[in-house]
């Protein structure tokens, strides 16, 4: 972070340098919370590590089913990660896949749907004991084409940009 950034004068002000290195992207009174918002260096870290493994993983289940994923009908996203995930920005983030918007299909919370169906329904309970008998495990953590995916996503928003063309497109538009 550049030490003439406006923000960055301002939360060493504030805060000290108790909380580590941050900026400060919204003064008080700006927004409806008491006080200035922002962000410290840790959680621009943990957002990048997290959205490196999500990545990582997609990609690399997309493979192993030895599809692309431009192959995917649809992309399902559940729970409380997915409830206020904009698809675009988590695409030019590196976070998802740059496919289609609608092929994202965001379905709340997908495992109390999932057990209150299979509570009241026989039919979904084969469905579910179908897909479960033709699953396939995969163990990403000793995966070492998982590290190479989670290595090369460790940027904004990918080291390989071909992998984000519309991406790469809106930024040839800036």
């Amino acid at each position: 972070m550049a030490e003439d950034h406006v923000g960055v004068a301002s939360f060493r002000d504030q805060f000290g340098d108790s909380m580590g290195r941050g900026v400060i992207i919204a003064e008080d009174g700006e927004t409806g919370v008491d006080g200035p918002v922002f962000v410290i260096e840790a959680e621009i870290k943990n957002l990048i590590r997290t959205k490196a493994a999500m990545y990582a993983a997609c990609s690399l289940l997309v493979k192993e089913a030895g599809m692309t994923f431009g192959d995917l009908d649809r992309v399902y996203i559940s729970g409380g990660f997915g409830r206020y995930l904009d698809s675009w920005k988590s695409r030019v983030l590196g976070l998802l896949p740059d496919i289609e918007d609608w092929r994202f299909e965001f379905i709340g919370n997908g495992s109390l749907e999932g057990a209150r169906l299979g509570l009241l329904s026989q039919k979904s309970r084969d469905e579910a004991r179908s897909i479960f008998k033709n699953m396939t495990y995969l163990e990403l953590s000793v995966s070492a084409s998982f590290m190479d995916e989670f290595t090369s996503a460790m940027f904004l928003p990918h080291t390989d940009l071909t992998r984000f063309p519309n991406v790469q497109r809106a930024m040839g538009d800036m």
